[in-house]
């Protein structure tokens, strides 16, 4: 299924699923290759992760984390926001609303990985209204509204 639309298997998520090339009917110098390729990079990212766990996982103080859609015309703004929120102690997760990027953020949303959500830029619900190309489906916007605890202020982002 690699070669194919994997899209209803794997969603938004982060999974990486590498193009075998050729099929898995016994193993030749091309099929070889793939595998290798695809080992080196499970070992990388298994050893970036465990970087990454370390860097996270120590006692150092979180910073809040928010969440922010942008899209060409909204730039500016974001950018403006951005600012106030670093400035305020924050982590800024900036989401290009171009479908995948909207239905990556509301996962995370739902999975309570952010403090606060700003979102600026709702093209992807016009897509969905007209059928434009860059829809994040018919639920942006209403499967995030589940999680109430991402619904905070500025204000409550500095305590």
């Amino acid at each position: 299924m690699a070669s194919g639309d994997i899209k209803p298997y794997i969603g938004c998520s982060d999974t990486s699923v590498p193009y075998n090339v050729v099929d898995i009917a016994g193993l030749n110098s091309l099929l070889r290759q793939v595998l290798e390729n695809a080992t080196a990079a499970i070992v990388v990212m298994v050893k970036s992760r465990a970087s990454i766990c370390a860097t996270v996982d120590s006692p150092k103080r979180q910073k809040k984390k928010a969440a922010m859609t942008m899209f060409g015309i909204t730039t500016p703004a974001c950018d403006a926001a951005r600012a106030v929120l670093e400035k305020n102690d924050c982590e800024v997760y900036v989401f290009h609303a171009a479908g995948s990027g909207g239905m990556a953020m509301e996962k995370l949303i739902l999975d309570g990985v952010f403090d606060g959500v700003l979102d600026l830029t709702t093209t992807e619900l016009a897509d969905e209204a007209v059928g434009g190309i860059l829809s994040a489906g018919s639920e942006r916007l209403k499967r995030s509204s589940e999680n109430r605890g991402t619904n905070i202020g500025l204000h409550q982002l500095r305590t």
